[in-house]
């Protein structure tokens, strides 16, 4: 009777929790834990002939004997918990990082993101002023672009007699060259006024009368030149372009240059031939207007042989440029005429 006992509380240990999971097991390992669990379970019978079945079973698997051999095998999970019955080992040492990995393929293009707004539009429309005016912008402007020029000097002319030398020809200076300015003016108070130069009497001026106001300076005439009392000076280039009041949001401004000075007066030369010449010095080039237009050359006395061909002085070009002086000549002429002004509007 007692055998049936004890083997029945065998079957019972081997189907408990801890160690019954032996179906992944040998026969003969099970029939090992059997053993165990049977000799085990004999032996806590005599210890403790009171025990119940389930507080001896409770004490085999504490004990950690029936588990000792299930628990080193990795097809059986003979444990409620991993610390119940089976030792625990202490946590070794980390690992050496492992090589990089092969990278992965690119990833396919995402959606493409909405449209951003809309930006400021940009001047696409242009007034352009060669003589004096007005205009009126559109309700929906709220800027617009100023370029400006004045006008070109006149060149120098020939000039007969000096204070020393009555009969002196001599030649004629560059006028001066118109400044140049460029603004961006936030639109206030309409309608805006232009004045366009049309020598260099005159400067060319856009204004409202109240919070704007922006001039191009014009170049200067060359002056009369009489030489040796007053040397060939060119006219001077315009300068001190502005651009004033609360409606002008940013400007710069680049000055004219200045008109070359006049090359002298005619010299009579005698070659060893016994052949006399006239040296006949030319006039000098009008100054150009800033980022506009170049100045005029000067006239020229062309020798050749006994002839002489003369070539006058050229005019300024549009806008600003200054006009060319005279070359010294027996026929006595004017230097080239200063460019008018220009001013244009972008909105």
């Amino acid at each position: 009777m007692k055998q049936k006992v004890l083997l029945l509380l065998s079957l019972l240990i081997i189907m408990s929790p801890c160690a019954l999971v032996a179906k992944g097991e040998s026969n003969s390992a099970v029939n090992a834990i059997l053993e165990k669990a049977k000799t085990n379970l004999a032996t806590l019978s005599k210890m403790a002939p009171n025990q119940s079945k389930d507080a001896l079973i409770k004490t085999l698997s504490q004990s950690k004997v029936i588990s000792s051999n299930c628990c080193s095998s990795s097809t059986v999970s003979c444990c409620p918990t991993p610390t119940s019955c089976c030792p625990v080992s202490p946590k070794g040492a980390t690992g050496a990082t492992g090589m990089k990995g092969v990278t992965g393929a690119t990833g396919a293009t995402g959606v493409t993101g909405a449209t951003g707004a809309t930006g400021p539009s940009g001047n696409s429309n242009m007034l352009i002023f060669r003589a004096s005016g007005a205009f009126v912008l559109p309700p929906n402007v709220t800027q617009f672009r100023v370029k400006a020029w004045g006008a070109g000097g006149d060149g120098g002319p020939t000039m007969i007699g000096s204070p020393t030398a009555p009969s002196d020809i001599c030649s004629g200076a560059g006028g001066g060259g118109s400044g140049y300015i460029e603004a961006i003016v936030s639109v206030t108070t309409m309608p805006y006024t232009v004045t366009v130069a049309a020598n260099s009497s005159f400067n060319s001026i856009v204004t409202n009368g109240v919070d704007v106001t922006i001039t191009a300076v014009s170049g200067s005439d060359a002056p009369l030149n009489v030489f040796p009392a007053s040397p060939g000076i060119g006219g001077t280039g315009g300068t001190g372009s502005t651009a004033v009041g609360a409606a002008v949001v940013s400007s710069f401004v680049i000055d004219g240059e200045n008109g070359e000075a006049a090359m002298g007066c005619q010299v009579a030369l005698t070659m060893p031939n016994t052949l006399s010449y006239i040296l006949s010095p030319s006039g000098g080039q009008g100054g150009s207007a800033g980022l506009g237009g170049t100045g005029g050359f000067g006239g020229i006395i062309q020798q050749d042989g006994s002839n002489s061909i003369e070539v006058g002085a050229f005019n300024g070009q549009r806008p600003g440029g200054g006009g060319g002086g005279q070359a010294a000549s027996s026929l006595p002429g004017e230097g080239g005429r200063g460019a008018a002004g220009l001013v244009i509007i972008y909105y």
